[in-house]
């Protein structure tokens, strides 16, 4: 696992720039809640519990995820960096 993909989303802004879903491409807002297959996204129009799975995140505007590779519990992705 690379460090973005290991790292915490809680807080981060994000926006969704590939999907599978063509309606999900688009949404920006901040990381509200992350489940092992989901992300709850804070949004102007309210919170938006998306899957990971299939999608590209741009996290403030500065690295991109690829959603497939981040489909782990969050506790185990922290783990992992830490090799426990």
């Amino acid at each position: 696992m690379g460090q973005n993909e290991t790292r915490e989303y809680l807080g981060l802004k994000v926006d969704i720039v590939e999907s599978s879903d063509d309606s999900q491409r688009g949404i920006s807002g901040v990381i509200y809640n992350e489940t092992k297959n989901t992300f709850v996204i804070k949004t102007k129009s309210g919170l938006k519990k998306i899957a990971k799975k299939g999608k590209i995140f741009m996290f403030n505007n500065e690295f991109y995820v690829n959603g497939d590779k981040i489909n782990y519990r969050p506790e185990d992705r922290i783990k992992a960096c830490w090799g426990i």
